[in-house]
């Protein structure tokens, strides 16, 4: 579990994608050394897995990183963390997002959406937080190259496509073809003094 060929990384705390900053990727929680010490590659992937979380139906108004880079401190603190994972070698985060409505987007979803933007290490933390890496990379050296779990049952998966109530939407995504969503007119109407109102699909 060592060593990396190629890779750049980012240790500013300022905007470096359209959606993510530098700093929500710092170590973090139990170590409060602060450090930055990302991929550039990662940070790209987590970008398009932001964007193709903002174009499902139900929108996505953030993705909430709560664990990115974790120095060697972090790693000793952390159970299960060791100098060497995906997270010291700073290709690694455990995030949350959120819908445009604010409600939370559930795990099996994250999952989805991480397996069709190419992460080789994905894993449902909780019903709504999910783990993403990068060790499918040939610059990165990692005796695993792909894992799909399930933290909180200890089970593992084949895939995860098809756990996702949005599994449709999604395949469509990534296919460049999002699904047209459905407009629906509200109307009322009036049948024997009676007022009757809804939503007609356009």
């Amino acid at each position: 579990m060592k060593g990396v060929l190629i890779m750049k990384m980012i240790k500013t705390k300022g905007k470096i994608t359209d959606h993510f900053a530098g700093s929500e990727f710092a170590c973090k929680g139990s170590c409060t050394c602060g450090k930055i010490n990302i991929d550039e590659q990662f940070v790209q992937r987590m970008e398009k897995l932001h964007n193709m979380l903002s174009q499902l139906s139900c929108g996505c108004k953030a993705v909430y990183i709560t664990s990115g880079y974790r120095c060697a401190k972090a790693c000793q603190i952390i159970k299960g963390a060791f100098v060497g994972d995906m997270h010291n070698i700073g290709a690694a985060a455990d995030f949350y997002a959120e819908d445009k409505t604010g409600v939370t987007i559930d795990s099996a979803t994250l999952c989805e959406a991480a397996q069709l933007c190419g992460f080789g290490g994905i894993a449902m933390i909780d019903p709504i937080s999910a783990h993403v890496d990068d060790r499918q990379r040939g610059d990165i050296h990692y005796t695993n190259k792909q894992w799909y779990g399930n933290e909180y049952t200890g089970q593992s998966y084949m895939t995860f496509i098809g756990k996702s109530k949005y599994t449709a939407e999604l395949a469509a995504i990534a296919k460049g073809k999002p699904l047209q969503q459905k407009k629906h007119i509200k109307v009322k109407i009036w049948i024997d003094d009676h007022e009757y109102s809804g939503l007609l699909d356009d």
